[in-house]
């Protein structure tokens, strides 16, 4: 991150109670460490009500950038060629309605290559302990972590896919037990996520507990 900032607009807004809407907007500069497609993982925030002491979940969206291969710069004394460093600029636009906006502590340990089926099952637990009362937050999460695993494990290249697409490469998986299994849960993350409707306490139990169990089968055989 090479450098951030932020500003704040307000304007006349007749659906909320106040009447007035605030707009806070956080700008950041990021530099690429290499070229080619480049991945903005979503950030997952908290924003707190000042009057009612209210929390809401927030979510970006995932982002991809196309970075350029760094150009040769002509000498024009010589002829001979420099390479010049090309820092490309990505930014990052998060809205949030009279709110602060808490971004959540980077977890104690991370940067270690983590055990591959601990990691994931401590990862699951997570997202159940923090999306408790946010049924489409979890299953955002969940289709994450999925999508995580298997690019990191079965070596699927999933950057910037859609939904779609993901569960077309989850097909062409040779073990057929976890390919069933994965595209059931990503098919079903995908249906939570965009239908109208909040998932239901038992179906997000039904998923936690079949994707718990699979990621303690993978410490067990290790």
């Amino acid at each position: 991150i090479l450098g951030s900032s932020s500003s704040v607009a307000s304007s006349a807004d007749s659906a909320v109670p106040a009447g007035q809407a605030t707009m806070r907007t956080y700008q950041y500069v990021l530099e690429p460490t290499d070229f080619g497609t480049g991945v903005i993982k979503p950030l997952n925030l908290t924003a707190t009500n000042r009057v009612t002491e209210e929390k809401h979940n927030l979510q970006t969206g995932r982002l991809t950038v196309e970075i350029a291969r760094p150009k040769p710069k002509p000498d024009e004394e010589s002829g001979s060629s420099g390479i010049i460093i090309f820092i490309a600029v990505a930014v990052i636009i998060i809205v949030g309605a009279a709110a602060i906006v808490i971004i959540r502590k980077r977890k104690p340990g991370a940067g270690k290559e983590p055990d591959s089926g601990r990691h994931y099952l401590e990862a699951i637990e997570e997202i159940k302990k923090e999306t408790v009362a946010d049924g489409k937050l979890f299953y955002s999460r969940f289709y994450r972590l999925l999508v995580q695993y298997l690019e990191k494990e079965c070596g699927a290249n999933l950057s910037g896919r859609t939904g779609e697409e993901v569960l077309r490469e989850v097909a062409l998986l040779d073990n057929e037990s976890e390919r069933t299994k994965l595209s059931g849960w990503l098919d079903k993350a995908l249906k939570a996520k965009f239908r109208p409707e909040a998932p239901s306490s038992g179906e997000i139990e039904d998923s936690y507990n079949a994707v718990h169990k699979f990621f303690e089968s993978r410490i067990s055989n290790k």
